[in-house]
């Protein structure tokens, strides 16, 4: 009897849940708002303890909230500018490494031949049964067309070149040359 209960509750429980999703866009704005009156209800009461009206207690509360969120937003916006500028610039670097490092000591380790083409790209043409022919093309597509594409613009001196024009990246085709060996991505 207990286990029969215990399924209850948990049904009940994913029930409500479920509705709350449902709900959320509605829910959202009210509890922000209880949020709000919570924190800012102590901070009037105060104000108001100090022989200051209730409303311009109040009027006074919601004015230091929004100045402290907008120099919190003027403050860490640059920062997390600066940091979203660096993920970006560091990004053909990360996707190298993963490709070249990474993919393959993971394969070693499960005992997988990976082959030639080790990558996104590859990974989409030879599963692309599962995602279905046409899911698969366009995803390939721009996985090969993004790789292209960062690789260009992270080419440096003494790095590697790269061949990715736009009539290239259009047909699907992208050659990475590399000072011990090439490897090519093609649709």
């Amino acid at each position: 009897m207990e286990t029969g209960l215990r399924l209850n509750w948990i049904i009940v429980v994913a029930l409500i849940g479920w509705v709350f999703y449902l709900l959320a866009p509605v829910l959202t704005p009210f509890v922000a708002a209880g949020l709000l009156a919570y924190i800012s209800d102590p901070l009037a009461d105060r104000l108001q303890k100090l022989k200051m009206p209730r409303t311009v207690a109040v009027v006074a509360v919601f004015v230091i909230i929004f100045l402290v969120v907008g120099l919190l937003v003027l403050l860490v916006g640059p920062l997390i500018r600066s940091q979203v500028g660096a993920l970006f610039a560091a990004l053909p670097d990360i996707v190298e490494q993963v490709e070249q490092v990474w993919l393959p000591n993971v394969l070693g380790w499960l005992a997988i031949d990976g082959g030639e083409d080790v990558g996104i790209a590859a990974f989409l043409t030879r599963y692309a049964d599962m995602f279905g022919s046409s899911i698969a093309g366009v995803l390939r597509a721009d996985a090969i067309r993004s790789t292209c594409l960062m690789r260009r613009h992270a080419a440096r001196p003494g790095g590697p070149s790269t061949s990715c024009g736009p009539a290239s990246t259009l047909a699907g085709t992208c050659t990475v040359t590399r000072r011990s060996r090439s490897l090519s991505l093609s649709t």
